[in-house]
């Protein structure tokens, strides 16, 4: 219901803006895509990664896409944005989805006014806070483009604006939003909670620093096994980030978290802007809490650590390089959260010898993955961070039909336990002509819970990822501006490693329609 009536308020605007004929046609776009892809045995990884869930997994792909953006200035405090992307695709289903039938859907719809520099956006659409550059990342850990937007009511500071008094040394941006999940999931309709707080200094020093946290939270949702109320003092306990008391069996513990701490440095190397970036996780109070916060997270491997360095100019061959090293092994450690049948671990295994293998208790974070939300940080099967971390379906397609331990149906990301390095550029090789150029190296383990089982059943057992497997994804494509509105780009995808290896070429033609 409320996606419709986003989707309502959207169009109403848009007819709006046309009958009053006040729209910015310079920034107006109107065009229409068709996409086809072909592949040997699955489809490759950056054919549909991080494209916001347009492309589905099969072999054979054929996608139409149609998207409208007019923006409109009203005076110089008032302005607003509305747009959609409307998908059609020869299969609404795919590798990654439950049980998904349509062909034809509404990707991306919003509508966004601000007032000087506060936002009030409503609708799906696409990350707008991240640290990372989208377009060549390898994703960011939270909120990446690779699945399709989340509807949502968002308000705050999209971009940074001047502290009161601090000549523009000291900015802040931040927004706190509200969001709805999909129904086709193990737990249907949960909420979303989601807010950021980001802080930059000395930007105008020849060094400037960026500071800051997300923070999202999946709650609610229609269950028919656990009541998933949300009282008031829940919903504020899971937007301070506060976890309830341990979870018995069917029963519900308000608020799946998941956040990023992020670490920014800029400066300038000659007229060419170069952005340094360290993100890191976390999913309760092991990483993020209040005691020794600092040491836990240089402790933390955990981390997206990136380089990128722009290159301004229209003729530039190089553009935009990106560099990343990707590292979730560690996960807060392979000891179990809580000692088997609850109770205090001071009392009944004070060192984890008894049950715990002599490990510390309060570890084995499996990112992504929740006991109670089975769907974990997904949206219709793709995750919403990382494409890094893979579901189980994208596994099969990848490693073919192999056996993975302690087959959990609430362990729907079985692959979060990667190390990897990604490398993204971009830039023109004639005046009508662009490049793109993406390749990554990945070592996959798998997740702690099909290694070890809920405990240690699996202990003695071999595991198919014990050691680590490799795979790596490479695509190359290029851009071309034909004569008038036509645009044609065209990819070439090779996913190879230790299983499963396969090709792809995908194209696509672009008609942009002028005033």
């Amino acid at each position: 219901m409320k996606e419709k009536i986003e989707i309502f308020l959207v169009f109403l605007f848009v007819f709006h803006l046309g009958v009053k004929a006040q729209i910015n046609l310079d920034s107006a776009k109107a065009e229409v895509s068709l996409y086809g892809s072909l592949a040997t045995n699955y489809q490759p990884f950056w054919f549909g990664a991080n494209r916001d869930g347009v492309i589905a997994e099969n072999l054979q792909n054929v996608v139409v896409t149609s998207e409208l953006y007019l923006p409109y200035v009203m005076n110089d405090n008032w302005t607003f944005e509305a747009g959609a992307q409307v998908v059609v695709r020869n299969s609404g289903s795919s590798s990654y989805s439950f049980s998904q039938s349509i062909g034809l859907f509404l990707n991306e719809y919003f509508l966004n006014t601000s007032y000087k520099s506060l936002s009030l956006n409503i609708g799906a659409f696409p990350d707008r806070h991240s640290i990372i550059f989208h377009e060549l990342s390898s994703g960011d850990w939270a909120a990446s483009r690779n699945a399709r937007p989340i509807p949502k009511i968002s308000l705050g500071f999209d971009d940074y604006v001047g502290v009161p008094f601090s000549r523009e040394w000291v900015k802040v941006k931040g927004i706190f939003a509200q969001g709805w999940m999909e129904r086709e999931r193990f737990v249907p309709k949960p909420q979303l909670h989601e807010k950021s707080a980001y802080i930059k200094i000395l930007e105008p020093w020849l060094v400037s620093f960026e500071f800051g946290m997300s923070h999202f939270a999946l709650y609610g949702g229609d269950s028919d096994s656990a009541d998933t109320s949300v009282s008031w003092k829940d919903y504020l306990n899971i937007v301070a980030g506060k976890e309830a008391a341990g979870v018995a069996s069917g029963g519900y513990v308000p608020g799946s978290h998941l956040g990023t701490l992020d670490f920014v440095m800029n400066f300038t190397l000659g007229k060419r802007p170069v952005k340094v970036y360290i993100q890191k996780p976390w999913e309760d109070s092991q990483q993020i809490g209040k005691q020794k916060f600092f040491k836990k997270y240089t402790d933390n491997a955990d981390q997206l650590v990136g380089l990128h360095i722009s290159n301004p100019g229209k003729k530039k061959w190089l553009k935009n390089l990106v560099i990343e090293y990707m590292h979730s092994k560690l996960q807060t450690g392979p000891g179990l959260s809580d000692v088997p049948g609850g109770g205090n671990p001071g009392d009944l295994d004070p060192d984890g010898t008894l049950f715990n293998q002599g490990y510390a208790y309060g570890q084995r974070e499996n990112y992504y993955n929740n006991w109670f939300y089975g769907s974990g940080w997904t949206r219709y099967g793709r995750t919403i961070g990382t494409p890094l971390f893979l579901t189980s379906a994208r596994i099969r397609d990848v490693y073919g039909d192999v056996e993975f331990g302690l087959d959990y149906e609430r362990t729907f990301v079985f692959n979060n336990r990667i190390e990897g390095l990604h490398i993204g550029a971009n830039g023109r090789i004639s005046s009508k002509t662009d490049y793109e150029l993406k390749f990554t190296y990945t070592r996959n383990f798998g997740n702690y819970y099909s290694q070890y089982g809920r405990y240690w059943e699996r202990l003695d057992q071999d595991y198919y990822f014990e050691s680590g497997r490799t795979h790596y994804y490479l695509a190359t494509s290029v851009n071309h501006e034909l004569r008038g509105p036509l645009e044609i780009h065209v990819s070439l995808g090779y996913d190879f490693g230790e299983q499963n290896n396969s090709f792809g070429l995908l194209s696509k033609v672009t008609y942009r329609f002028k005033e």
